[in-house]
């Protein structure tokens, strides 16, 4: 899969998704960049998570540093942490559905907030109280998202993926993840 992204003078424009949320125009062919001395279209065949390399998702981290440290309603995010000291409020206890709060934020480290929509289940599928922990969960015994038991296409993303795994298990299922505008605007 391969998305547009209109370049005008080395700046993605940003558009406004149906939510209302805002993110790079983006469609599945590829990315048609205009430049300001020619209005000519050139084809990049690469894919979405690539453009992570393109990216300035923090002034001191690489896209690569983070790690997927907890998902809650939609949104997933990622710390610069190792997981085992990266924490959060109620992180031990269990359910975590309905106890667990975001990660906490320390001084020399990042979290990042990235929405997604795709037909994946979390640990609490099939629970009315599940069984496990924001902890356990970063143990690795369980994954934070999985294919349903019905889908053709069997994805697991545990604690840990990386930003370019995470997008491209969740582009697999046919979902989508939507990235902040402000990391392509030069």
């Amino acid at each position: 899969m391969c998305y547009n992204l209109e370049i005008e003078s080395m700046n993605i424009q940003p558009t406004i998704t149906a939510g209302g949320m805002k993110r790079a125009a983006l469609n599945e062919q590829n990315y048609q960049l205009k430049t300001k001395h020619k209005m000519e279209n050139k084809t990049l065949s690469e894919p979405r998570s690539r453009a992570l390399n393109k990216a300035i998702v923090s002034s001191v981290f690489k896209p690569q540093d983070f790690k997927l440290c907890y998902v809650d309603d939609g949104f997933a995010y990622f710390t610069t942490k190792p997981l085992t000291e990266q924490w959060g409020d109620d992180w031990n206890d269990v359910p975590y559905e309905h106890n667990a709060g975001t990660p906490y934020t320390d001084e020399g480290m990042e979290i990042v907030k990235l929405a997604y929509s795709a037909d994946l289940e979390t640990p609490r599928e099939g629970h009315y109280n599940s069984p496990f922990s924001v902890e356990i969960i970063n143990s690795g015994a369980v994954a934070w998202l999985r294919s349903s038991s019905w889908s053709k296409v069997k994805v697991a993303i545990q604690a840990g993926a990386t930003l370019e795994e995470f997008i491209d298990k969740v582009e697999l299922v046919g979902g989508e993840v939507y990235l902040p505008s402000s990391w392509f605007v030069a």
